[in-house]
């Protein structure tokens, strides 16, 4: 699964820590500049569709 989030920039407020609370690594988004920014935080993070984005939430892989 996945979370669909629109019109947050959570980014700028403790990207890492929300990435360490949730476990997260990976990281799929349709914009270059959060895929750009977020490597930063430790995310692992992929540019693809948002199609891409929502066929792989709903797979539960990247697909």
């Amino acid at each position: 699964g996945g979370k669909v989030l629109v019109g947050t920039c959570f980014y700028n407020g403790f990207a890492r820590e929300i990435r360490e609370a949730n476990n997260w690594t990976r990281l799929l988004s349709n914009s270059a500049k959060i895929v750009n920014i977020l490597g930063g935080y430790g995310y692992q993070p992929a540019l693809t569709s948002m199609e891409n984005c929502i066929a792989s939430a709903v797979a539960g892989e990247i697909v």
